[in-house]
């Protein structure tokens, strides 16, 4: 029958699909490597990955106190959602960056949706870092996959708002997120990289409006017409 025979693949953005294997492919080789099947020699890989790419306070601190930006390493703002501290976290990632991608994707161009992931992940960086994070070092792509959610949230507010109808109901993704988020502290304790996360949401919803195809324009209207 037809359609049996395509790729999975072919129904998605190559954005998406290229954002998902950078996200994917790191952690297959550093599973492999924690379970001795690439020799001896790889079974510190995911510890010098994270070392490499993660996120580390005591560097911004550094490049603050000294200000000199390179000191800080502001690149490990752009890696850290590609190394993962295990294989589940990056399933978890890969699942939001393929759902959520997708969708704003389609609804809001390529550029539009590096802008959102990448954006996310450096302003979530910067402000968890800002607020104290302490949980080094903030690594993996839940940081850019809440700020998809976040330019999915704005699409659903902007079209049930056009469509007259209750905007809030485009806030139940995060707002169950959220309260998992709180279920899982309560009971387990959790680690200070829901701020870089909620940040991500943030940067994510706020930039939609002129990151959107013609929001910019309507945005610079509005302004004109103050």
């Amino acid at each position: 029958m037809q359609g049996y025979d395509e790729s999975p693949f072919q129904a998605l953005p190559p954005v998406v699909v290229a954002l998902a294997l950078a996200v994917a492919l790191p952690e297959l080789a550093l599973s492999a490597a924690d379970r001795g099947l690439l020799g001896a020699g790889a079974a510190g890989w995911r510890i010098e990955a994270l070392k490499a790419l993660g996120v580390f306070p005591r560097l911004l601190d550094l490049g603050a106190a000294r200000g000199d930006v390179i000191a800080a390493e502001p690149w490990r703002l752009a890696t850290f959602p590609f190394v993962h501290r295990g294989f589940a976290d990056m399933l978890f990632g890969v699942v939001f960056v393929l759902a959520l991608g997708k969708f704003v994707a389609e609804a809001m161009g390529t550029l539009a949706t590096l802008a959102v992931f990448f954006g996310a992940a450096i302003f979530g960086a910067l402000l968890w870092w800002a607020l104290g994070g302490a949980s080094a070092p903030l690594a993996g792509a839940y940081v850019p996959a809440y700020g998809l959610i976040g330019a999915f949230t704005f699409v659903l507010f902007t079209r049930a708002g056009a469509a007259g109808g209750s905007r809030l109901a485009a806030f139940r993704l995060i707002g169950f997120l959220m309260a998992i988020q709180l279920a899982f502290s309560l009971l387990f304790g959790a680690a200070d990289w829901w701020m870089g996360e909620m940040a991500g949401f943030l940067f994510g919803f706020a930039i939609s409006f002129v990151a959107a195809p013609g929001r910019a324009r309507v945005f610079l209207e509005r302004i004109r017409s103050r």
